[in-house]
């Protein structure tokens, strides 16, 4: 998993000061994906990346690190 989301970091131009705060994303998910599966997860990982943003992390590494190294599309929209 790490590895994964180095190699994402490295292709984004991720700066080093802030690659520990994306392994966390990325630790983040890994145990979300222990509990969660299916719509339930995209909403945890959603409000996991939602708060890796406020922290001033990039969202497109960070729903780059969920697509390709989680595999976790963004949440469905809810239904009317």
């Amino acid at each position: 998993m790490e590895l994964g989301v180095k190699q994402v970091l490295d292709s984004s131009g991720v700066q080093p000061k802030d690659v520990p705060d994306y392994l966390n994303f990325g630790r983040q998910l890994y145990k979300a994906c222990a509990k969660f599966s299916g719509d339930l997860l995209a909403t945890k990982a959603a409000t996991i990346l939602g708060r890796w943003v406020s922290e001033g992390l990039t969202s497109s590494v960070l729903e780059t690190i969920r697509t390709q190294v989680f595999h976790i599309g963004p949440p469905l929209p809810a239904a009317r």
